[in-house]
């Protein structure tokens, strides 16, 4: 039997940070201040909300009561913002009590005032929250269409706070469905966010899924990598729960290796903390954990005990999945022990578990087949031993008869020997006395025997029953494994052979196939249809074609069709005799509607060149194999949809990736301004929010060049280069000879008033390095005017001096109307250097999370400086790699240098 994993590494998030540890002399001050609130107001539902927060680590009772107090009285006063907050504290309390049906019910509560105020703030926290309640029940499918629309919210507002949250939790998804690789994409992009926004704790937590997915895809060598640094980090931060969770991973990881002992000391010590947080779900599957440990080291009756306490919490705090995998387990250790009764009582609870959490339709019918079974099996045990009793009582009336025949044996002998000394007339009398007795011998003897024969086949009929029986449980293993291989599968056709592959085993499928359903063609498709174990064409089957089909009569009556012989039952279904679309018509076939929630998505049919191949057995077994593939193949249909979704977005950042690179200055151009140039672009994404210019003044014969980081990376940042660029061109064909600091000024005015910035949220703008030249001069020292937004300048001089040249201390664009910029005078001689950088460069980190940093940007400079630019490219890029190892890019990186 397969060994089952209790993976106990759940780090969910909600839609808002939770709370820190109450400082006592805030409460003390809103207490003092609840009192005098005696209006019922906005005030006293916002200071109900402070302290229900304030209370949340120290006493969740006082947190309940104050968070209700706010609640009802926000309800009273229509202040759905304080109504809305105070459900969110409710809702964590019971999540973090375990109670997950109590705080689901309150985050959809929290939803239901979020819809109503039409608050899309508001929706997107209650969005994540019920989410990460579904995900807690196993309600996968709910789970993710929750995170998705949070996702989509928090997109729209920009909030990657939120996004990353989303993403961690769809990681979550995706790990617990064994989709590492998507897992750990989704992970990453939540690194990303929390790196940008330098929090640390989203940081920890993010890098601890992540190690759970390199655990579970058995990558151990990246596991334990990521497993060390998540551990550091929670203890730096302090992060109790963090902590606890990689305790648990390093146990996981220990047993993987075979390091048992080893595991069950991390398990202990990640259940002391989990404990002091009361985090039952997690120590529920921990216990489970330890169970399997004390399994693999032989220590059968304490993995039994910590099986059976594992069940019990489960069962306690209603986790689905925690009990499926307890009676798995049980079923494991019980099957090792040779106890073959209790594996299969534990094994048979471990399928109707996993089925519920598929579809609860398949878990009524698999438990309708087993509920037969327990009966049946136990009608055959009281035959069995009612047969065995009246064996005993056949063989006590034989033991009878015999011992009487002994008896009547002596008394005969004494009656011969007594009419032999009486007289030989009675001797005639005494045979026939003793052959009468014989023939009743006689007939009570064949008597017997027919009873023993019947027994014997009572005993052969409750064999084959009992065979049968067997062979029912095997066929509910095999639907079970056949549906968590096809729910494991995104694409259709893999279903549909994955499916063929196993059905034969469960009744004769000499033709199989699976019709989807396309509602805007009406029309029917089959791939991959088998028969005969030859795969046919694709065929089409349309409405207005095949409306006399069985396969359009079982989708147009939404139910079964069951025909034992075509040739005489097909006048039940069909107008006119029917015909094969391909290959040849069956004798005997079940055509089953497949449904998802309410929709008909198609047609599953299992066909036999036999008459009377199929039963009512049968057709229930396809039934509740149908509901596996119409879940599957709803998400196949669902994953194919997002990839071409992804494919148009791809194609489409592709060409802005033309658009933009036209806008940047060609090579030649600079190598033509200056005496020489070089440069180092290497954007995150795609697209980039850096970009360099080159500004040509002819009347005045003034030369500007300049880097400019724009806000964000990718689209939006590529969407910022543009309208930077055009103000660029537009400000320098309007303002010939204008100085460094002015354009800078004018810059950040043009920026404000293109994005609204005066009547709009919005803060966006750039940094900016900009350098002005004259464009030819006779002599060899001249000078140079620079002006910089949180940019500097480094100058290599010709000699080997680098000086740096700081820029102002703020970005262009933002809300503050009037900044003004300082401009330096540079002296400058023929063959000095300039490089011109974003904050990419020294911004990248290493595997130890140190970033490059200015100090060694100057020394590679200075590295630099007896080099030709020809080679800049090469000793740059190295230089960068090898400093950056495996670690992800972090930003765009731009360095352009020139030469006077």
């Amino acid at each position: 039997m397969k060994k089952l994993r209790h993976f106990a590494f759940f780090a969910l998030f909600f839609a808002f940070s939770l709370p820190s540890f109450a400082q006592q002399n805030l409460v003390d001050s809103l207490l003092v201040v609840l009192p005098t609130l005696k209006k019922d107001d906005t005030t006293k539902v916002q200071t109900l909300n402070l302290l229900a927060g304030k209370y949340f680590v120290v006493d969740k009772k006082q947190t309940m009561h104050y968070a209700k107090e706010a609640a009802a009285l926000a309800q009273k006063i229509k202040y759905p913002v304080g109504e809305f907050e105070a459900y969110r504290k409710i809702g964590d309390v019971y999540r973090h009590t375990s109670s997950i049906d109590s705080a689901l019910m309150y985050f959809n509560k929290m939803h239901e005032v979020a819809t109503s105020t039409k608050n899309k703030v508001l929706q997107k926290q209650s969005f994540l929250n019920v989410g990460v309640a579904q995900l807690f029940q196993g309600s996968l499918d709910k789970a993710l269409t929750n995170f998705v629309s949070s996702l989509r919210l928090a997109d729209e507002q920009q909030d990657k706070n939120t996004a990353a949250r989303c993403y961690v939790n769809i990681g979550n998804i995706n790990r617990m469905q064994s989709r590492f690789d998507k897992a750990i994409e989704s992970y990453d992009k939540a690194i990303e966010y929390a790196t940008e926004l330098k929090n640390d704790d989203l940081l920890n937590r993010a890098f601890n899924n992540k190690a759970a997915s390199y655990l579970q895809s058995k990558d151990y060598k990246k596991a334990e990598e990521t497993l060390n640094f998540a551990l550091i980090q929670s203890r730096k931060l302090k992060d109790l729960g963090s902590e606890s969770n990689n305790l648990a991973n390093f146990g996981y990881l220990s047993s993987e290796l075979g390091q048992h002992e080893k595991a069950l000391v991390y398990y202990q010590q990640a259940i002391a903390i989990k404990e002091q947080l009361k985090d039952n779900v997690s120590i529920t599957k921990i216990t489970n954990n330890m169970g399997d440990e004390y399994v693999a080291l032989k220590d059968f009756a304490k993995a039994e005990a910590f099986f059976a306490k594992g069940l019990q919490m489960a069962k306690d705090i209603g986790s689905k999945d925690d009990i499926r995998l307890s009676y798995g387990s049980l079923a494991n250790l019980f099957e090792k022990k040779g106890n073959f009764k209790k594996a299969y009582e534990s094994q048979k609870l471990f399928s109707q578990w996993n089925d519920s959490i598929y579809n609860e339709n398949s878990t009524q019918q698999i438990n309708e087949l087993q509920e037969k079974y327990d009966t049946d099996k136990k009608q055959k045990e009281i035959e069995l031993l009612n047969a065995a009793n009246k064996v005993k009582d056949l063989e006590a009336e034989e033991s009878r008869i015999q011992r009487n025949m002994t008896f009547g044996g002596i008394a005969l002998i004494s009656l011969l020997f007594v009419v032999t000394m009486v007289g030989f007339w009675q001797t005639r009398k005494a045979n026939k006395l003793i052959a009468s007795q014989n023939q009743k011998l006689t007939v009570q003897t064949v008597e017997l025997q027919q009873q023993k024969e019947e027994i014997e086949t009572q005993r052969d009929n409750i064999s084959q029953a009992n065979l049968q029986l067997e062979k029912s449980y095997r066929n509910i293993q095999t639907i079970s494994e056949i549906g968590q291989k096809v729910a494991a599968t995104l694409e259709s056709t893999t279903i549909i052979r994955t499916v063929y592959e196993n059905v034969n085993t469960l009744m004769d499928a000499a033709a199989f196939g699976i019709g989807i359903y396309y509602p805007k063609t009406q029309s029917l498709v089959y791939e991959g249809f088998v028969e005969k174990g030859v795969m046919l064409p694709t065929h089409i089957e349309n409405l207005a074609t095949h409306k006399n089909s069985l396969a359009f009569q079982c989708l147009l009556q939404n139910k079964a069709l069951f025909i034992n012989d075509l040739s005489t039952e097909w006048q039940q279904y069909l107008t006119s005799a029917p015909t094969a679309n391909e290959g040849e018509l069956p004798l005997s076939l079940i055509y089953l509607p497949l449904q998802i929630e309410d929709r008909t998505t198609g047609v599953i049919t299992v066909q036999s060149f036999k008459r009377q191949a199929y039963t009512d057995y049968h057709l229930t077994l396809l039934q509740t194999l149908a509901s596996y593939i119409s879940v599957a193949l709803d998400n196949a249909g669902a994953y194919t949809e997002i990839e071409h979704k992804n494919k148009h977005i791809t194609d489409s950042i592709r060409y802005a990736q033309t658009i933009q690179q036209a806008i940047l200055p060609p090579k030649e151009d600079l190598q033509r301004c200056f005496a020489d140039a070089f440069v180092f672009y290497k954007p995150k994404d795609v697209v980039s929010g850096d970009f360099y210019w080159l500004g040509e003044d002819d009347t005045n014969q003034q030369i500007y060049v300049a880097v400019i980081d724009c806000t964000g990376h990718g689209v939006p940042g590529a969407f910022m280069s543009l309208i930077a660029n055009t103000l660029l061109n537009k400000i320098l064909f309007e303002n010939g000879g204008i100085k460094t600091a002015n354009f800078l000024d004018m810059l950040h005015h043009e920026i404000r008033t293109a994005l609204h910035q005066d009547t709009t949220a919005n803060n966006d703008g750039m940094d900016i390095c900009l350098l002005q030249l004259p464009k030819t001069t006779q002599t060899t020292t001249y000078q140079a005017t620079f002006a910089g937004a949180k940019r500097p300048l480094y100058h290599l001089k010709k000699d080997g001096e680098l000086v740096v040249w700081q820029g102002s201390k703020k970005s262009i664009g933002g809300r503050k109307i009037d900044r003004k910029f300082e401009q330096c005078t540079l002296e400058v001689t023929k063959g000095d250097r300039f490089y011109l950088t974003s904050d990419g460069f020294t911004d990248q980190c290493n595997d130890k999370r140190e970033n490059f940093g200015t100090l060694r940007f100057k020394e590679l400079l200075l590295t630099l400086h007896t080099l030709p630019f020809e080679q800049h490219f090469i000793q740059i890029n190295d230089t960068l790699q090898a400093y950056q190892q495996e670690e992800a890019q972090r930003d765009d990186i731009t360095l352009l240098g020139v030469m006077v």
